[in-house]
């Protein structure tokens, strides 16, 4: 679970924002605006999600360092798909980050048979081949986390 909140999201969402590691993230980042829209957006989210989601989503653009792995998964599962829709110049980033949140359901799915495990597998492979050519581009953007779900 870890390695998929506070490792592969945390680093994802700072890869956009642009502080993580200093790397030349130009292609990917998202326009402080629209920062400042989404952490609007998921604010206002807060309203309409019952309770029993778990904590309240804080706003990602001004209190980014306060999230914890159980909002990473809210962020991840309910309304990063709504909130990051359109940011990107190129869908191929939008793509690949609805392919990690579909990945993370089925992580957290209570049952899973030998076939969905292996289509669960499946999926991070090709989750990880997509990052690697839209994202990765030859540098070591959280390619330890990578690797370590690929296996």
């Amino acid at each position: 679970m870890h390695l998929f909140l506070e490792n592969i999201a945390k680093s994802y969402i700072e890869l956009w924002k642009g502080t993580w590691r200093k790397v030349d993230n130009a292609k990917y980042a998202i326009t402080n605006t629209d920062w400042e829209d989404i952490g609007s957006a998921c604010v206002a989210a807060n309203k309409t999600l019952p309770s029993i989601f778990g904590k309240r989503i804080r706003n990602i653009h001004t209190d980014y360092s306060a999230w914890t792995a159980e909002v990473y998964s809210i962020f991840i599962l309910v309304t990063g798909p709504i909130v990051m829709r359109d940011r990107w110049s190129n869908q191929a980033y939008y793509h690949n980050f609805m392919r990690f949140s579909e990945i993370f359901k089925g992580v957290i799915s209570h049952q899973l048979s030998g076939k969905s495990l292996k289509d669960l597998h499946q999926h991070c492979l090709l989750w990880v081949q997509e990052y690697e050519t839209c994202v990765y581009s030859g540098s070591m953007m959280i390619s330890v986390y990578i690797n370590m779900l690929s296996h």
